[in-house]
């Protein structure tokens, strides 16, 4: 069984084909669990009517805590996972029809080759594309000059975050890590930096989704070269105090200079 974790907001005009995507997938075993963050259009009839039509396949969870951001509404998701292996979903994309199998199949490569109970995360690559689907890159990973070896050391991969959200599975070892995430950070560079540091991490260079780029979107693809390095002073203050508080809780020690060395070499890198 592979648990979807799925929060919504505001999202009528995708949501439909998400869900779609999702239930035509060629793996079957799977649990959506659905948490809508306070969604003031019509996304909660069409959720409403997803789960009478599909009631063994969806979960809603009816939490009356309102607006918490996505965030702290993936932090409510993570609650409820109780399957072995589980996903992040974002509302506004298309999974392609292989997806989960796809991964749960590296995942399960990744675990044989470890202790049971060691924690295990893949992410894929996507596919870049309009609000119409069609096609921008044919790789997220490229087209954003990321650098997917990062994974291999916590100092990187603090500095450079590498892994959609929506791209990632992980075994149920891992929520021990996890859950709990500082609602200053982002769901998937938090699961990120956890499991780099207290288990593995590998990148399955193949896309898995096609990722709708459109103005709603909270993050997209267009953050690298001198977007990038705009992006980045534009945020400076916020950069700065985000470090500053994640470094301040982090259960583990980090080299500050380590992190400051291959935070600018990722910044002209990526020029």
């Amino acid at each position: 069984m592979v648990e979807i974790l799925l929060s919504t907001y505001n999202g009528e005009h995708y949501i439909q084909e998400q869900l779609d995507s999702i239930l035509e997938n060629d793996y079957s075993l799977i649990n959506i669990i659905i948490r809508d963050d306070g969604s003031k259009d019509n996304t909660l009839n069409i959720l409403d009517k997803y789960k009478t039509k599909f009631n063994n396949k969806i979960t809603i969870i009816k939490d009356n805590k309102g607006n918490l951001g996505s965030t702290a509404s993936f932090n409510e998701l993570l609650k409820y996972v109780t399957a072995d292996y589980f996903m992040f979903c974002d509302q506004d994309d298309i999974w392609c029809k292989n997806k989960i199998s796809q991964s749960i199949n590296a995942i399960k490569e990744l675990e044989n080759k470890n202790t049971p109970q060691k924690p295990c995360l893949i992410f894929t690559d996507l596919y870049v594309t309009d609000s119409n689907l069609n096609i921008i890159s044919n790789s997220f990973i490229r087209h954003n000059k990321l650098d997917t070896k990062v994974i291999k050391d916590i100092s990187k991969s603090l500095s450079l975050s590498v892994a959609p959200g929506c791209t990632m599975i992980m075994n149920k070892a891992c929520l021990k890590y996890i859950k709990n995430i500082p609602n200053f950070v982002t769901h998937d560079f938090w699961a990120i930096i956890m499991i780099v540091k207290y288990g593995i991490v590998e990148y399955l260079d193949k896309p898995t989704i096609m990722y709708r780029q459109h103005g709603n979107n909270v993050i997209g693809a267009n953050l690298s070269g001198y977007k990038y390095m705009l992006y980045k002073i534009k945020k400076l203050n916020e950069w700065i105090s985000a470090y500053y508080k994640l470094f301040k809780i982090l259960p583990f020690k980090v080299s500050i200079t380590k992190f400051i060395f291959w935070k600018i070499y990722y910044i002209i890198k990526r020029l």
